[in-house]
């Protein structure tokens, strides 16, 4: 999984629902490189795209990046697994 966060005082749209400007574009360039989904993740500021292997999901942090940069926020990301065990009791 690729997961982007966003700088806050560049990125956000002031409205009623917080949109990430940059955002659809960041979507669609994980999308473009092969991202199984792309989405802002709750409220925002940060997206994530789920990715099938750990190249395809590097290349979603670069293009999501450029896409951000595109518009003039910065942005960094990381590359992480899915935790797959599921809920549990402790």
């Amino acid at each position: 999984m690729a997961a982007i966060k966003v700088d806050m005082k560049q990125g956000i749209v002031h409205d009623r629902q917080h949109l990430v400007k940059g955002g659809k574009e960041a979507v669609d360039a994980a999308m473009t490189v092969g991202a199984l989904s792309a989405a802002m993740s709750g409220a925002g500021p940060s997206y994530f795209a789920l990715c099938g292997s750990e190249y395809v999901a590097h290349s979603a942090v670069r293009a999501m990046r450029d896409a951000f940069g595109s518009v003039g926020v910065e942005s960094f990301g990381v590359v992480s697994s899915l935790s797959t065990p599921g809920g549990r009791i402790l």
